[in-house]
């Protein structure tokens, strides 16, 4: 009877043993992953990273999901992009100048994510975005041009016939 006993505790310790190994597995696979792409790889997101520079106020620079989700839990507590370059957007040097003689930063652009809708996004930053960060110059206008047609005298009118005629 004491064989019998002993080998269900044995048994008993074995599950335990396992299921607790296999529950640290699922935990720490799943705690260490990020938003993950079709081929497993953590995905990623162009944006455009500040800069302290009026005249090239943003660089492209590829990151992963995680750094630009808003969540500091992936961030070692931190702030993440989302959180950290929060200042405006600017679209022009003139902003830009203005902005850093004020002492202000402006922010970086994210595009929308899981879990928010973007920084700078909206307002001219999606343009920057898609023109490799630069300041996006719009068209120059162009003022329609008219032509003024010289137009004839009218002709005389034709003579009224019966009608006396002086002459000189």
């Amino acid at each position: 009877m004491q064989s019998t006993v002993g080998s269900r505790r044995a048994r008993v310790r074995r599950r335990f043993a396992i299921g607790g190994v296999g529950f640290v597995a699922i935990v720490t696979t799943v705690g260490s992953v990020g938003p993950l792409g079709a081929s497993g790889q953590e995905q990623k997101v162009d944006i455009c990273h500040r800069t302290n520079s009026v005249t090239n106020p943003c660089t492209t620079i590829n990151v992963n999901v995680s750094s630009v989700d808003g969540i500091s839990g992936n961030s070692g507590g931190q702030p993440d992009h989302f959180g950290e370059h929060t200042g405006p957007l600017v679209t022009t040097e003139a902003e830009a100048q203005a902005l850093k003689d004020a002492g202000t930063e402006w922010g970086d652009i994210i595009p929308p994510v899981a879990g928010h809708q973007g920084l700078n996004y909206a307002g001219g930053g999606q343009a920057i975005l898609e023109n490799d960060c630069k300041y996006v110059t719009p068209p120059p206008t162009t003022v329609p041009t008219t032509t003024t047609v010289p137009t004839r005298a009218a002709p005389p009118p034709p003579p009224v016939v019966g009608a006396p005629r002086f002459t000189g």
